[in-house]
């Protein structure tokens, strides 16, 4: 087992923060045991109305569809930070940009 100092560093979001001010329990297991998270039909819902709000805000600000989502498949963040940096100086519209 590493020990702590080899142990990879983890980023820091809003989510963990919040995490782990519900529950400190709740952010070990969504760092830790990722599998075993099981969301509420509420939560799902939120997730599926989210998705549709980004849906209509790239219809209104990129009619042309000339624009770039990132998306952050499988924690792959420094993907998306790379093409966000790739993107950044593009003259189309970036949505999700890490």
């Amino acid at each position: 087992m590493p020990s702590r100092k080899e142990q990879p560093v983890r980023a820091l979001s809003k989510t963990k923060l919040m995490a782990f001010k519900q529950c400190r329990k709740r952010l070990w297991l969504e760092l830790h045991r990722p599998a075993l998270r099981e969301d509420s039909a509420a939560t799902e819902a939120a997730f599926a109305a989210g998705n549709d709000v980004g849906k209509v805000a790239r219809k209104l600000y990129d009619p042309a569809g000339a624009g770039h989502l990132i998306e952050v498949r499988n924690k792959d963040f420094d993907a998306a930070f790379a093409k966000s940096a790739e993107w950044l100086n593009a003259s189309v519209p970036l949505f999700e940009a890490a």
